[in-house]
């Protein structure tokens, strides 16, 4: 209970600053589009969750209930009504968020017990750099460019993270290009999907 407690807080603060942050003057606005960050937090809540069950709950519970927030947060921010069609879009991106945070939280639980080593320490880093190389072929600018290179940075970070003391780092950074790829593909599909239910972010 407190468990679950805990990660619904999560999810509300990770929606809420997300959706917040994209106010801000001094944050681009295509920070809070990347994805790839939601989907660290969940590998994280599975990693301190440790069973795969509660893990990989946890996750789904962390990245569907911060969807709902971030959009029920941007309800409340720009003063307009709810709309059927932004309701489509939250539940869309939500049941998204369910099957996926479920997965990363599950790999996080796998990780923290020390499974598949190096597959499990590529994760997060795969994800990371996934999204930026899926990006990068449709965003354009130097502000654009300077956030995928920053989403790179951090990859390399959590790829050194995530493999240190539990896997070599060479097979890690084999595996994580392999995954970047899948990742790279996975999000491209379900972006495309979004669209066909009114989504038009970047």
């Amino acid at each position: 209970m407190r468990a679950a407690a805990l990660v619904l807080l999560a999810a509300g603060v990770l929606g809420a600053v997300a959706q917040l942050c994209g106010a801000l003057p001094l944050v681009p606005g295509r920070a809070t589009a990347l994805g790839a960050p939601w989907l660290v937090a969940a590998f994280a809540a599975g990693a301190l969750l440790r069973r795969p069950w509660r893990a990989g709950a946890g996750g789904a519970i962390l990245l569907a209930a911060g969807t709902i927030a971030y959009y029920v947060v941007r309800v409340g921010t720009t003063g307009g009504e709810p709309s059927r069609r932004l309701a489509e879009i939250a539940v869309a991106w939500a049941a998204a968020a369910l099957a996926v945070g479920t997965l990363m939280g599950v790999l996080g639980a796998w990780w923290r017990a020390g499974r598949a080593g190096p597959l499990t320490a590529a994760v997060p880093a795969a994800a990371l750099a996934g999204e930026a190389f899926a990006l990068a072929a449709v965003w354009r600018g130097p502000v654009s460019a300077a956030l995928l290179l920053a989403e790179l940075a951090l990859a390399g970070l959590a790829l050194a993270a995530c493999a240190h003391r539990r896997a070599s780092l060479l097979p890690a950074a084999a595996f994580a290009a392999v995954l970047a790829l899948a990742f790279a593909l996975g999000e491209t599909e379900v972006r495309d999907a979004m669209r066909v239910v009114g989504w038009r972010g970047a």
